[in-house]
This record gives structure tokens, sequence and C-alpha cells, in this order.
């Protein structure tokens, strides 16, 4: 296999379009990275090629900063092609000229980090049906361009008029027409001629539509072509369906290579199938759920750690050894950059804060939380999806959570591992697989049928009992036990966290509610936490009640008032009162 320099450029020095010349500037530091090769294109020699790849890290940072392995990872997969035309000194830096030949899958996972060498994998744009359709279409807009105002040129004009290659036409319109980054890096990520086509056309439109200057040309001229009919048509139905086949066209692009294979392969059974029939329905189906995983799209931020647990003391009150187990745990993994395979399980009653401390930590990382409740689970499938051959086939809840999630680097909170069963296949070796290092950044679901790197993902298992969950899954778990509150917790909770949160869930804020001394603590006594926000909840029902229906113009909860109220429900021991 051939492999060229890759060269990493950012986003302020532009967008190189195939079949156009491109010059950029170059750190002297880098300079030594520039080193062409002698490649094969198109049955010929060509020499001093290299790949130019665009970064969207800023140019000092990247320069100075970044590591071989971060700057390629932080490029976009599809780069161009260029053979070296000059290079000049201009004492500062080097300026490089290149002749832009084509378009190229950038091979993250192949290219040698030392060296920054990847291999050669073009993109071939693919003939669509229609293209003399397309062709007459731009031809006729090209030909209402106007020569006055600078947007192209008489000889550029006449060029594109003769040319019947749809490819030239559009590449020619991408580098000229004056498109900001942003499009022409949507133009250069596109995937198939059909949507380069559609980019360029609504460009097209819009000059035509928006320029004060342009007018149609004198009688004498030559008549003008009309513009298609059924342009205006086809504008509505692309606009429609914009945002879709955008993502779409992107999602393709982020695919890992095996999954691209996959998608084509199917795409084009699709296309040979009646869309009457049962099997063009379900491949649709497959196809939408493949390409609606996320694939490449990460949200993970650096985590601070002060903030975090700045964050664990604001929201939730004690559990000291376990904010330092967490911050500990976080903390190597911010230096390691990894976790190293640790998959955390949170272990104790309930209403100890498991989940909301799970919550925090995915707020503070930036990742989207998946939560997963395995309680009465008893089907692996759940986990690894159901084969398609099954009638309703569907994926399992890992990629429902990835798409849920738009990231393929969410939070799994795993709720309640001690409560899974099974009697279908085996959940537990599902799950075991799932959070084994090793395994999961090839996690295979059955109904998609590819390989899925999860390894990224960040879980999070809880359970209420450690003697139920199965030895194997324990065993390859970091338990952090969380205990039940003492009595003294339970009031500095009820005041400080409980109490305010449930007036301000109500909306009871401009209501005089005040609690007689001592009836909040009276609430306390050999109650779990969520019995004890259950309550208060209960008596801030009734106080509101009182003020806003009844008119009157304070509440006081007393003593008396909480005895009434739950003696009536059966819970008069658990509050502490005796009769």
């Amino acid at each position: 296999m051939q492999t060229a320099a890759l060269l990493i450029i950012s986003r302020e020095q532009g967008v190189p379009i195939p079949g156009s010349n491109f010059s950029f500037n170059l750190a002297k530091s880098q300079f030594g990275e520039l080193d062409p090769v002698d490649v094969k294109f198109k049955d010929q020699i060509i020499s001093e090629v290299f790949i130019i790849a665009l970064s969207q890290e800023s140019y000092l940072s990247y320069c100075l900063f970044l590591t071989n392995e971060e700057r390629v990872n932080s490029v976009v997969n599809v780069g161009v092609i260029c053979s070296l035309l000059k290079v000049e000194n201009t004492g500062i830096d080097y300026k490089i000229t290149c002749k832009i030949l084509t378009r190229a899958i950038i091979d993250k996972n192949n290219t040698d980090l030392e060296t920054l060498k990847t291999p050669i994998k073009i993109i071939k744009d693919k003939v669509i049906t229609g293209e003399d359709e397309m062709i007459t279409d731009l031809h006729a807009l090209i030909t209402y361009l106007p020569l006055s105002n600078k947007i192209i040129s008489q000889d550029l004009k006449a060029k594109l008029l003769k040319t019947r290659d749809i490819r030239i036409i559009t590449n020619t319109l991408a580098d000229n027409l004056g498109m900001s980054y942003s499009d022409k890096l949507k133009y250069l990520l596109q995937v198939n001629n059909f949507d380069k086509f559609t980019l360029v056309l609504r460009y097209l439109i819009k000059i035509l539509t928006e320029n004060p200057y342009i007018t149609k040309p004198p009688s004498r001229q030559k008549i003008l072509p009309p513009l298609p009919e059924t342009l205006d048509l086809f504008m509505e139905d692309s606009y429609e369906d914009d945002k879709e086949e955008e993502k779409t066209a992107q999602l393709l692009i982020k695919m890992p290579p095996h999954v691209q294979k996959k998608w084509e392969t199917e795409d084009k059974r699709l296309q040979s199938l009646p869309k009457s029939s049962m099997e063009y329905q379900a491949l649709a189906e497959y196809i939408e759920w493949l390409t609606s995983v996320p694939w490449g799209c990460t949200s993970f931020q650096t985590i601070n750690l002060h903030s975090l647990i700045e964050t664990l003391n604001e929201t939730h009150y004690g559990l000291k050894e376990i904010k330092e187990h967490i911050l500990e745990y976080m903390t190597i993994e911010q230096i390691s950059g990894t976790s190293q395979g640790t998959i955390l399980c949170f272990a104790g009653p309930p209403g100890t804060g498991k989940t909301s401390i799970a919550k925090q930590i995915a707020k503070a990382t930036n990742r989207k939380i998946v939560k997963i409740a395995f309680g009465g689970m008893t089907d692996e499938a759940e986990i690894r999806g159901h084969r398609r051959t099954y009638v309703a086939a569907k994926p399992g809840r890992i990629v429902t959570g990835l798409r849920e999630a738009d990231t393929m680097d969410p939070l799994f909170l795993l709720d309640e591992v001690d409560k899974i069963g099974g009697h279908k296949g085996d959940p537990v070796s599902a799950l075991l697989e799932l959070l084994d290092p090793e395994q999961n950044s090839e996690f295979i679901d059955r109904y998609l049928e590819v390989g899925i790197d999860i390894s990224k993902a960040m879980f999070i298992c809880t359970a209420n009992y450690l003697e139920q969950v199965p030895p194997p899954l324990k065993d390859r778990l970091e338990i952090i036990k969380f205990r039940d509150y003492t009595y003294d917790e339970k009031v500095v909770i009820a005041n400080k966290f409980l109490l305010p949160n449930a007036i301000e869930e109500y909306g009871l804020n401009d209501f005089v509610i005040s609690f007689e001394e001592g009836t909040v603590e009276s609430l306390c006594r050999s109650c779990a936490i969520r019995d004890i926000q259950r309550k208060i909840k209960k008596l801030l029902r009734k106080a509101a009640v009182s003020i806003q229906i009844h008119k009157k113009e304070s509440f006081t909860i007393t003593k008396k008032l909480i005895e009434e109220t739950f003696q009536k429900m059966g819970e008069k021991r658990s509050l502490g009162f005796h009769s």
C-alpha cells in the first residue's frame, strides 16, 4: 500500500478543493514533516505528493502543545492528496503552493504517529443517475452569473459552459464562488456527487436571488435557456431533508471503515428491492439504525477536580469517604487519560445518593447519562440486541443508549445489577463482556452485526445488596460502599436540601409556610431519606391547599399535624411518637 506524508493545517489556512491550486503557510518547526513521495496516481507516476488534513485546533496550539496522536485525532476524516508546486521561504515561515488532486480518507488507525505517514485511500466519486440533467441545470445558472460583479471571470465561465463533467464543474464553483469556510468544509466532506451538486446549486441560487446586480442579458444576445421549471420543487424537497441528509453524510464520513463497508453493501441491496416488500422495510430500518449511531462523536471534557468536589459538597451532605474515593479515581483517570478498565459500583441502601452522585459525575465530565435498569432483566438480548432474522428484532439497550445520548462516550448508569436474573441466555455474561476493557472496544450488537467501540464510555453500577451481585461480576467491580445516614445527618439533609428543594419544585417560595420547632427533626427518626422527602412534600401540599384554596395568609406545620397526618397512613411509630 502506498503511503504519503500527512501534513496537518489549521482551519485558518482555508479549505483545499480538488482541481485547484492551494497555498498555505507552514511553520519552520513543521517544515521537516513535509516529506513528499512519488506515487502512482491514475496510471502515472506523480512526484512530490503528500496529504493535507484539516485540523479543528488553532495553528498555535497544535504546533506547540499537541502530541502527534492528539493532532491526528483532531483532524476531520477527509483530507486531500496534493502535488507540491512551489516552496517559498518568507523568513518567518514557508509558503507552500500545491495542486489539489483528489480527496482521500484519513486513516487515523493506520497512520504512523512517529513519522506521520498515512495510507493513500482515494475517495472515488461515483457516477449517479441524472447527471446530465444536473449539468444542464448548472449551465443554466452559470449563464446568468454576471461578469461585472467579479463573481466569475469570462474565461472561467466559458470553460465551465463547455464542461460536461459534473465533478469539475462543482469543484470549480466551490473554489471560486467565495463560499465560507464552513460551506467549503461541508462540500469537502460530502460523500457523493449529488450532495456536492446540491450544496453548490443552493449557493448559486442564493447568489442569483440576493445579488442586486444580476440582470437579464440584452435581447441581441443569444437567448438563454430558461431556468429549470422543476428547480423550485427540487429545492423545496432538498431543504426539507437538508438536516437529515447532512447528518447522514457526516456520519458516513465518521464511520469506521468496516461499518462503511457494511453500510455500502446493505444500501446497494436496498436499492435492488421493491419498496413494497417486507424485506425492503426491514432493511431500511436496519440502515436507519446503522446511521443513527453517533460514530466518532464525543462530548467528554477534561474535568476540573476542584470543581467536582465543590459540586458534590454543595449537593450531597457528608459521604466524606465516598467523595475521597471518587476523587482518587477521577484523578488517576485524568493523569493517565484512561479509566484503566476500572468500573465503579456504588453499593448501599436506597436513598443514600448513589444515583444522584453518578449524575453529578456525568455533569462534571460533560457526558450524557444513559440509565439502564437491570432489575428483573432476564434476557441477554436486552444488552446484545436481537438477531435480524427474528420478527420485530431491534438493537440492545447499549446501542439505543448511544443513539439517545448522540455521543459514543456517555456515562452508562447500570442500575440495580444485584437484581439481574437469567433464563433466556445469560445476561450476566453479556454484562461481563460489556464491562471488559479487553472486549468493549469491539462490542458486537447482534442486530447491527458490526463492532462498536464503546471503550470511551464510562460505566457506573449501583446495587442495594452486594451479596446478591453475581461473583464473576463483583470481581470486576471497584466497590464503593454507601452507608445509611445517621439521625443528625438526616436532620441536616432535610433542612438544607430536601425542604428547600421541595419548596422550589412546588413553586411555594411566595407562600408563608413555617415549621414548628422540632417538627423536621421528628420526621427524621427511623426514616430513610426518600421517606423523609415524601413526607415533607405531603405536608407542603396540605399547606398549599390551606393557603391557595381556603385563602389563609399563612400555614404552620406542627407536631400535632404531623401525627394526625401520618397516623391515618399507619406510620405513627416511624415518626417517633408514642401513645
